[in-house]
């Protein structure tokens, strides 16, 4: 038997759901860490599912229906993220009815909920679903937008079941698929409907992909013990606005997963999109970094392409920094086990994670730290790793002991230590 098909035999088992196997390259729950994410293949050999990080835009959330700024059309969009950077891209399925779109954003024949799906209509959506497989973008795919009034009793009708079912059978062969089942769900749904409408997916999908929801700021997840869902589409809203916010509200909530499900830093509302509006990009990138280190699966850049309170397409430079950060990250084979780590760090400031033969610390601001390596016993490889060109720099051999690291430069760096 070949070794992935093993290795996808083994994801199942131990996620307990032996009826779905999932398809080479898809993303998964790690099966030795199931609060994170990784691809269903094993393409370093080393025995275990390649580790997956998503960072990308976190819109446009009308991406289907056109409604893009900057002039730029789904192609377009497309194109950008996969000449520049970028793994991941938030769109919603229904956004009429009450949503923060128009009465023509839905996927119904006619607008028409009653009249059932627009086949004309998923088959542009598949064109464009192609074009992102092929450039290895994730589908974020979000059934409804908040506030959206459609069948909100508590019980799924079957006009409903029909439009949900239809989808999931549409695009469930594309490996790069994750499925949202609401944006700020409380708009709209009681947690009962949610859970009803996963195992609905849950059910229709052949494969397995995995299922989220997305709710009102805040870091408890309220399907914390939910088998139905699998990943925490997490919001952070006013009075986060600091990087040390950012890493202690997504350090929060990582530890109350418990090991349960995965969080994924979904919109940071309005820091994000005020800096993509600034043209920050250097503060963008901290943040996404910043929250990485706190150990979330991903993280999306709120407002980008968006067409509402003068939003803008991110900067090539921004989407670049996407891309440095997920690719550095997916190229760590131990990313998965690696814990942020309050211990190491003596002096200076800095965001770190470690394992048992490896340690990352972030430096938002260069300068000094002083970590106590004790802990590592063995020689450890340095360097560092500069998020705003991907330069590294070898620093050599350092002993297990307590050490001074200087950054290069005052921007911000990453120190990578790892055991030969």
């Amino acid at each position: 038997m070949p070794r992935w098909i093993g290795l996808f035999l083994w994801t199942v088992a131990c996620l307990g759901r032996t009826e779905a196997e999932p398809l080479l390259g898809q993303l998964i729950r790690d099966p030795a860490h199931p609060d994170r994410l990784s691809y269903a293949q094993d393409a370093d050999e080393n025995e275990q599912p390649d580790p997956a990080f998503l960072c990308g835009p976190g819109g446009p959330e009308g991406f289907l229906y056109g409604d893009i700024s900057g002039g730029a059309d789904q192609e377009t969009v497309i194109q950008q993220i996969a000449e520049h950077g970028g793994n991941v891209l938030y769109l919603i399925a229904v956004r009429s009815h009450g949503g923060d779109g128009g009465p023509t954003e839905n996927p119904f024949r006619e607008h028409d909920p009653r009249r059932g799906l627009d086949s004309a209509l998923l088959e542009r959506w598949e064109r464009w679903f192609q074009q992102m497989e092929q450039a290895g973008i994730t589908i974020f795919f979000l059934f409804y937008d908040d506030d959206v009034d459609l069948w909100n009793e508590a019980a799924i009708a079957p006009a409903e079941r029909a439009w949900i079912e239809g989808i999931v059978n549409a695009f469930e062969h594309h490996p790069n698929l994750i499925w949202i089942v609401a944006e700020e769900y409380q708009e709209s749904f009681p947690p009962e409907k949610v859970r009803r409408l996963a195992a609905l997916i849950r059910e229709a999908d052949d494969y397995d992909h995995l299922i989220g929801v997305h709710q009102l700021p805040g870091t408890e997840f309220h399907f914390a013990d939910a088998p139905e869902l699998d990943l925490f589409a997490m919001q952070l809203g006013q009075g986060v606005d600091t990087l040390e916010e950012v890493y202690s509200s997504c350090r929060q909530a990582v530890e109350q997963a418990a090991g349960r499900y995965s969080v994924l830093l979904a919109e940071l509302h309005p820091w994000h999109a005020d800096l993509l509006v600034q043209g920050d990009r250097a503060t963008v990138r901290k943040i996404n970094w910043t929250a990485a280190m706190a150990r979330v699966s991903g993280v999306l850049h709120l407002g980008t392409w968006e067409t509402a309170q003068d939003r803008r397409p991110p900067t090539p430079e921004m989407l670049a920094d996407y891309r440095r950060l997920h690719r550095f990250l997916e190229g760590i084979e131990d990313l998965n086990a690696l814990r942020p780590d309050d211990r190491t760090l003596r002096e200076g400031k800095a965001y770190l994670l470690s394992g048992a033969t490896r340690l990352l610390a972030y430096l938002p601001e260069g300068g000094t730290v002083v970590l106590d390596l004790k802990d590592q016993r063995e020689a450890l490889q340095a360097e560092w790793y500069n998020p705003r060109t991907g330069e590294r720099r070898a620093i050599g051999t350092i002993a297990p002991t307590e050490h001074r690291f200087t950054a290069p430069d005052a921007s911000d760096w990453l120190l990578h230590l790892n055991r030969p």
